[in-house]
């Protein structure tokens, strides 16, 4: 059976479904509602959809446009006034028949095995790192475990790290790799630093960095379209189970993910092209190095940076831009507008043949998706995106500038200097608990520690 395209939409009085099927002999079309589901069949389509509350079956209608083969239902409510669940893609139709899963520690081989829900003793053994069994946990909230021998020369086209090293090697890797970029730009990173100034410095006129920051930036441009109502209908949606750090580090590795997307949108005028991909992926350290993201400054740092380390518009008022743009999504109360982009990024990703980018999809994209339409919560979304709002970067505080300014101290080459240093934050953001010595971003806590104290990282 074939799921078919659908849209809903729901008033005071009565839900409304649209059901695109072409092609179908409506006079072998059947439905009905029953417990607040409503159920279509009719060769070769099915569908069933779950709205939480009952329908007034008397006044109930059907219509059918043979023009445009479309099936059109509107269902009233035996409770005017009251909202009806799972209208209009804010909840995926078909989750009820997906089990719960838990990737991070029973993927054995690309294999997924159900969670009994009242085993509380795999979350002990993966809270410490995410990963069971000293396996080594790479993608999205590092839950996949699979080997991936055969796919190496894949992997380093499209990544710059090996999933399969530890997060410390991860990290070595993409320092040694972001020092080779300073060394080659010193100068102009330099010049980036005496010439900053946020709001006096002069922006030539029809440069690349003017058109970027004149570009217009509109939520009412984020809409579901046909094409991702495709992909949705059919789309597996897997509920992880992940521990508090695995969490946290999925809403950071989003926002890195939205803050690349919302620089592709301003470099190319809206529209993607060929490097798009490159672009998305090379902003973000996250996806690019499989590093884990830590904090909220030190993903917008690292993003920063690599602004000015990787692509041709070298801005940080770009960066400033970016930052309005992905705080003010994350403060969208309709959850629509973050998967629409994520719908983009996702078959952006699988649009491009030349290269092996649909592995982006694999490894991150296809569980962020999951994640973000059924975990994700939104008032955490918001909380970040209040703290993007007043969040600001100086060059002073990225990581290159204490590369540059340690090795012109000492005369020594720019990537010996950056293997040892350590990873700095431009700042706090969010709440501090200084009797428990607990810094809280949102929902998740994590500890901070002073200059002075020996455990310090």
């Amino acid at each position: 059976m074939i799921v078919p395209r659908f849209d809903s939409s729901q008033t005071d009085t009565y839900v409304e479904v649209k059901i695109y099927a072409p092609y179908s002999k409506f006079t072998e079309a059947d439905w009905e509602t029953s417990d607040g589901e409503f159920l279509f069949h009719c060769q070769p389509y099915f569908l069933k959809m779950d709205f939480g509350a009952n329908f007034d079956e008397m006044n109930c209608t059907s219509k059918y446009d043979v023009d445009q083969g479309v099936y059109t239902f509107k269902l009233a409510k035996t409770f005017p006034g009251i909202d009806y669940k799972n209208v209009d893609w804010e909840k995926p139709y078909q989750l009820d028949q997906i089990p719960d899963v838990l990737v991070s520690s029973n993927q054995v081989n690309g294999k997924i095995e159900p969670v009994n829900g009242s085993d509380d003793s795999s979350d002990s053994e993966a809270e410490d790192d995410g990963n069971v069994g000293g396996e080594i946990g790479y993608g999205f909230g590092n839950v996949l475990t699979e080997k991936l021998k055969s796919l190496d020369e894949l992997i380093f086209g499209v990544f710059e790290t090996s999933p399969l090293l530890i997060e410390e090697q991860r990290q070595l890797r993409r320092k040694q790799i972001e020092a080779e970029k300073i060394l080659e730009l010193r100068g102009e990173l330099q010049d980036i630093v005496s010439n900053y100034d946020e709001e006096n410095s002069e922006i030539c006129v029809g440069s690349l960095e003017d058109q970027c920051l004149k570009f217009k930036f509109s939520l009412d441009d984020l809409i579901l379209t046909d094409k991702h109502k495709e992909v949705l209908k059919d789309f597996r949606f897997r509920k992880i189970k992940l521990n508090s750090k695995q969490m946290k580090s999925s809403y950071l590795t989003l926002v890195e993910s939205l803050l690349s997307w919302s620089y592709e949108r301003r470099i190319t005028a809206g529209e993607y092209h060929s490097e798009s991909c490159w672009n998305i992926v090379r902003l973000s350290s996250a996806l690019s190095c499989f590093v884990t993201p830590t904090s909220l400054t030190n993903s917008v740092s690292s993003f920063a940076q690599r602004v000015l380390l990787y692509p041709l518009c070298r801005s940080l008022k770009v960066v400033a831009a970016c930052i309005n743009d992905v705080s003010e999504l994350l403060r969208e109360k309709s959850s629509k507008k973050i998967l629409s982009v994520l719908l983009d990024v996702y078959a952006l990703m699988n649009s491009n043949s030349g290269e092996a980018w649909y592995l982006v999809n694999e490894f991150f994209i296809r569980n962020c998706i999951s994640w973000y339409h059924l975990m994700a919560e939104q008032n955490v979304l918001q909380a970040i995106g209040n703290d993007l709002d007043h969040l600001t970067i100086n060059p002073k505080n990225l990581e290159f500038y204490e590369v540059l300014q340690d090795a012109a101290a000492s005369e020594i080459d720019v990537a010996d200097c950056f293997e040892s240093l350590e990873i700095k934050s431009a700042g706090k953001i969010g709440s501090e608990n200084e009797e428990a010595g607990v810094m809280k971003m949102c929902h998740v806590e994590y500890a901070v520690c002073s200059d002075d104290s020996d455990d310090c990282n």
